[in-house]
C-alpha cells in the first residue's frame, strides 16, 4: 500500500498557508496513511481545518488571513459543489484546490449513473473537450470572480485566481502493511430484510444505472485500488452484494487502461459479511481483536479507538487514538498484533518497550524480565511518561501497546471470557454432533435466563434451586442445562449479549439449527421474559411499562431475522463452518475458500459436502468450484460462453492461477480473519495478500444492521 503513503504525502505540498475542507472519511484516511498523521497536516503550513459531512450544507469558514483553500472529498465532488460554492463565497479566494478520491473517468461514469449530478457545476451543458475536472475547473473559477467583485478584490489581481482539480488514492485506511478498510464506505453491510437479501436481483451489465449508489461507491474505491496497483484483475464473488459490486467493477472497468497496459495480472476475492457472521460475533484470542471489541471508538462506527492517555501522559485530557499515523514501527507491531495469539501478542509488545528503553534511558533497562504480566507493562510505560522528546517520536508504537494494556484489562472485567467459554463449547459439542440444534441454541436460552435472574433480583440473592431446563435431560448429551448466574454475569449479561451468541451459532451452524421448531418458542419465549425483566429505566429501580404487542413483535422480527441469517449458505455446497472432530472446530469461511482453492483440490463436480466428514481435511473444510463464483470480463455474454465452455471441458480461471491475491469482505473483517489469510497464503508459498474491507468487523455494528432496535 505504498501508493496510499504516497498519495497522502503528496497532499501536505499544497496546504502552506490554506485552509483545508475535508470530509470525515479523508479526515480518517489521513489519521492511518499519512505520515505524522494530523500533526503533519498543520506543520505542513495548513492554518485552519474544517471537517465536513456528507450532507449538502451551507458553511462558512471563520474568517483568517489566507486566501488560498484547499477541498478533499472521499466521493463525487458533484456532491459537494453546494458546500464548495458557499464557502468560496463567504469571502474572496486567490487560490482554490480540489482533491478527490475518485479519478475522473470513475466521475464520468457516476454522471452517467445518477443524471442528478449534473446540475452541479453545470454539467449539463457538455465538458467532452475540457474533460470533466477541466470544466469544474472553469465553473469553480467563474465563482472565485464573482465572489472577487462582491468582496471588493481589486479587478486587476482577478489574473491571479488558480484553481485545480485533481485525482489522489486517498480512498484508503492502511491499519498494516497487508491490512486497510474504505472509510468512505463504512456503513455498507450485506443486509437482509424481510426474510430475504436486499440484493437477491440480478442485474443486467448492460445497465449500469440500475446498480444502487452504495454498490457503486463501493465498486468505484475497488477499482480506483486496482488502478492505483495497477493490476488486471480477474473477480470471484460469494454472496449477493458481492456479486453486484464485482458486476459494477466491470461495467465500469471494461474500457480501463489499466486492463489494456499492464501484465501484472490478480484475482480479486469478493465475499458478503453475511455468509459468516460467527467470525465477528466471537471472542477470539487475537489480542488486536479484543482491541477493537473493548476500546471505544472516536465516533461512531469509525475504523478508531480511543486510548486513555493516563499511562503516558499526566494530563488526561489529551486524546490518544491507536491510528499511527503511518509510523512504521507502530505499522509493525499491529501486524505483529494480527498474527500472534494474545500473550505472544504482549511478550511482542514488551520487546519493542524494552528496546525502546535501551534507545533513551539505558539506565532504565529491567535486567531481567520473567513472566509476562499487564503491571510489568504498565511499569515499562510509565518510563516514558510525560517524556514530550519520545512521545513526539514514538508515540504511535507507545500507543499501539498502551491499547493493549487497557484491552485486556478491560475485557477481563468484562464478561468476554464467559462468553468465550460458551462459544468453545458450543463450537466443540457441534463438532461432534453437527446437526444437533440444541447445541447451538441451548446456551443462548441459558444467557437469557441469567439476563432475566440478574435484572428480577438486582443483586440480591436469587433463589437456590435453578429452573427447569427447555429440554429433558434424557435428551443427547449435548443438551445443557440451566445455571444461576453469578453475581458478576448478573451485573454484565445483557440482552444483546444473547443475540450475539445467537448470531454466532445460527451461521456457525448453518440451516440445520432450525431443524427443531420446538427449541424456537423456547427461545422466543426466552426473549419476551429477559425484555419483561429488563424493565429498569438505566438501573435507576424506576419501571417502564413494557407494550407486549411490541414486544412480540420485536421478538418475532428477530426469529426471523435469525433464520434467514441459518439459511444465509443455502445456495452453497459449503452448508456448516464446523468441522467434525477437529481440535479447531470453526474455521471462517474465508480460510475455507482460500485453502480449498490454493491448497487443495475442490470438491469434485458431483461431489457433496458430507456432514459425516471426520476431520478438518474432509469435505466439510472445502469449497465447491461453483461456490466461489468467477465473475467474468466478458459481461453478461461472456459469463455464459465461459459456463458453456466449462461444459465441453474447458476450464475457468482460479486462484492457483495468481500470485497477487486481494481479498475484500464486504461489512466488515476481524483481525483473526487477516490472520488466517496471511496464514493460507504463506503456506501457498509466493503468493502477496492485500486484505481489505468496508470496516473493522463490529459485532455492535453488525447487531444494529441485522435486527430492529430492542423495544
Amino acid at each position: 500500500m505504498q501508493f496510499a503513503h504516497e498519495a497522502a504525502e503528496a497532499l501536505t505540498l499544497h496546504l502552506r498557508d490554506s485552509v483545508l475542507v475535508l470530509d470525515a472519511a479523508v479526515a480518517l484516511t489521513i489519521k492511518w496513511t499519512l505520515r505524522g498523521g494530523w500533526p503533519t497536516i498543520f506543520s505542513g503550513g495548513s492554518v485552519q481545518v474544517v471537517v465536513v459531512d456528507d450532507k449538502e450544507t451551507e458553511l462558512k469558514i471563520p474568517q483568517c488571513e489566507s486566501s488560498s483553500i484547499v477541498f478533499i472529498f472521499s466521493s463525487h465532488i458533484a456532491r459537494h459543489s453546494y458546500t464548495i460554492k458557499s464557502i468560496l463565497n463567504s469571502r474572496s479566494y486567490r487560490s482554490c484546490r480540489i482533491v478527490s478520491a475518485l479519478s475522473e473517468s470513475l466521475h464520468a461514469a457516476e454522471l452517467e449513473s445518477e443524471a442528478e449530478l449534473m446540475s452541479a457545476f453545470d454539467a449539463y451543458l457538455g465538458f467532452e473537450t475540457t474533460g470533466y475536472f477541466g470544466h469544474v475547473e472553469k465553473r469553480v473559477m467563474s465563482w472565485m470572480l464573482e465572489s472577487s467583485r462582491i468582496h471588493g478584490a481589486d479587478p486587476d489581481e482577478d489574473e491571479d485566481i488558480e484553481v485545480f482539480v485533481e485525482y489522489l488514492p486517498l480512498s484508503f485506511a492502511v491499519i498494516t502493511p497487508e491490512f486497510f478498510t474504505i472509510p468512505s464506505i463504512h456503513s455498507l453491510f450485506p443486509t437482509i430484510q424481510g426474510g430475504a437479501s436486499a440484493y437477491t436481483a440480478v442485474k443486467s451489465l448492460e445497465s449500469p444505472n440500475s446498480f444502487d449508489k452504495q454498490t457503486r461507491q463501493a465498486s468505484f474505491a475497488i477499482a480506483s485500488l486496482l488502478e492505483s496497483l495497477q493490476l488486471k484483475e480477474e473477480i470471484f464473488a460469494m454472496g449477493d452484494l458481492s456479486k453486484q459490486i464485482a458486476r459494477c467493477i466491470i461495467s465500469k472497468s471494461i474500457e480501463a487502461p489499466r486492463r489494456k497496459k499492464t501484465d501484472s495480472n490478480a484475482g480479486l476475492i469478493l465475499i458478503d459479511r453475511t455468509l459468516d457472521l460467527t467470525g465477528p460475533m466471537s471472542h477470539s484470542d487475537n489480542l488486536l481483536d479484543i482491541i477493537f471489541r473493548t476500546l471505544k471508538q472516536s465516533s461512531q462506527h469509525d475504523s478508531d479507538w480511543e486510548v486513555s492517555p493516563h499511562p503516558l501522559l499526566s494530563d488526561s485530557s489529551y486524546p490518544l487514538t491507536i491510528a499511527h499515523g503511518a509510523d512504521p514501527d507502530a505499522l509493525d507491531l499491529l501486524r505483529v498484533l494480527t498474527i500472534l495469539p494474545t500473550k505472544d501478542s504482549l511478550v511482542a509488545a514488551r520487546k519493542r518497550l524494552v528496546d525502546l528503553i535501551a534507545k533513551v534511558d539505558p539506565a532504565s533497562r529491567p535486567r531481567m524480565l520473567g513472566k509476562i504480566s499487564i503491571e510489568q507493562l504498565q511499569t515499562l510505560l510509565s518510563v516514558f511518561k510525560d517524556n514530550e522528546k519520545v512521545l513526539f517520536k514514538h508515540g504511535a508504537v507507545l500507543g499501539v501497546v498502551a491499547a493493549s494494556v487497557e484491552a485486556v484489562i478491560k475485557n477481563v472485567a468484562s464478561n468476554g471470557n464467559s462468553l468465550l467459554n460458551i462459544e468453545k463449547i458450543i463450537t466443540q459439542t457441534l463438532s461432534e454432533n453437527v446437526q444437533d440444534p440444541a447445541a447451538a441454541i441451548l446456551p443462548v436460552i441459558d444467557v437469557l435466563h441469567k439476563v432475566s435472574v440478574g435484572s428480577q433480583f438486582n443483586g440480591a440473592t436469587p433463589p437456590v434451586s435453578p429452573p427447569t431446563s427447555p429440554r429433558s435431560a434424557s435428551q443427547n448429551s449435548s443438551t445443557t442445562n440451566l445455571s444461576q448466574p453469578s453475581e458478576r454475569e448478573r451485573n454484565a449479561l445483557s440482552i444483546e449479549d444473547a443475540l450475539k451468541l445467537a448470531v454466532f451459532s445460527y451461521s456457525l451452524m448453518g440451516a440445520a439449527v432450525l431443524a427443531d421448531v420446538e427449541l424456537k418458542g423456547q427461545l422466543g419465549n426466552a426473549l419476551m421474559q429477559a425484555l419483561s425483566a429488563t424493565s429498569d429505566i438505566q438501573g435507576s429501580g424506576l419501571k417502564r411499562n413494557r407494550n407486549e404487542e411490541l414486544d412480540r413483535m420485536w421478538v418475532g422480527e428477530v426469529l426471523e431475522r435469525l433464520e434467514v441469517i441459518a439459511k444465509g449458505r443455502d445456495p452453497y455446497k459449503q452448508k456448516s463452518l464446523v468441522d467434525m472432530n477437529s481440535i479447531v472446530p470453526y474455521r471462517s469461511l474465508v480460510r475455507r475458500v482460500l485453502t480449498s482453492t490454493l491448497l487443495r483440490e475442490p470438491v469434485a463436480a458431483g461431489e457433496t459436502q458430507s456432514m459425516s466428514a471426520t476431520s478438518a481435511g474432509g469435505l466439510a473444510s472445502r469449497i465447491d468450484p461453483e461456490d466461489l463464483m468467477h465473475i467474468s470480463y466478458g459481461g453478461t455474454l461472456g459469463t455464459v460462453l465461459s459456463g458453456f465452455s466449462r461444459l465441453l471441458g474447458g476450464t475457468r480461471p482460479t486462484l492457483k492461477d495468481y500470485k497477487t491475491l486481494v481479498i475484500f469482505i464486504v461489512g466488515g473483517v476481524t483481525a483473526n480473519e487477516v490472520r488466517d489469510i496471511r496464514e493460507v497464503a504463506r503456506e501457498a508459498g509466493g503468493v502477496q495478500v492485500l486484505v481489505g474491507s468496508t470496516c473493522v468487523a463490529d459485532a455492535d455494528f453488525a447487531l444494529q444492521m441485522l435486527f430492529p432496535r430492542i423495544p
